[in-house]
């Protein structure tokens, strides 16, 4: 998933912000294309995309998942829960949204393919159970997240992918997720 930010919030009457917060200081922001030139904290300390693993956040078994067209199935057993993945993500085979009305969404809400750094890597809040188990309240700010253990790997704007550990700082992963704050981070930091 692209990085969206983690800073700014981006208001616009389009997206609900009872589904999380939306920002717009990523290299992936909202309606927004970046340039290598604008990258003012270099693109070896910019983020741009990183995992997200269904699993951890919604506790499907590997190969599942509900997405739109299945947000029902999320709850069912992790054995009867269907093939597929994110509906927004995973386009191909069996996974296209079934309803008209789930088609529609789709497209009209480009924040589903990105994610915010506002929480940690592997949140435990998305975990079911957890306070922000819930992807019709929550979705524009589901960590990003990995099977991996420790942290999860992000892309990098000069094209270098990196381990991030689940334990850096707050503040320093949410630098990495900005283009142009002023503040250069490493993941080492």
């Amino acid at each position: 998933f692209g990085v969206q930010g983690a800073k700014d919030r981006f208001f616009n009457a389009t997206f609900s912000i009872a589904r999380g917060d939306i920002h717009n200081d990523g290299v992936l922001g909202v309606y927004q294309g970046r340039k290598f030139g604008e990258m003012t904290d270099g693109t070896s300390s910019t983020m741009a995309i990183g995992e997200n693993s269904i699993r951890i956040v919604f506790g499907h078994v590997d190969g599942t998942g509900g997405g739109l067209a299945g947000v029902a199935a999320s709850t069912a057993p992790a054995a009867t829960r269907p093939l597929g993945g994110y509906a927004v993500w995973w386009y191909g085979g069996g996974n296209m949204p079934t309803t008209a009305n789930d088609r529609a969404r789709v497209p009209s809400n480009p924040t589903r393919h990105v994610l915010t750094l506002n929480g940690p890597i592997n949140d435990p809040t998305f975990l079911p159970g957890g306070a922000n188990h819930n992807l019709a309240a929550r979705c524009h700010n589901h960590p990003f997240s990995s099977n991996h253990t420790g942290g999860a790997n992000f892309g990098f704007c000069d094209g270098h992918v990196q381990f991030v550990s689940a334990n850096i700082d707050i503040n320093t992963y949410r630098n990495l997720g900005t283009f142009n704050s002023g503040e250069v981070a490493s993941p080492e930091d």
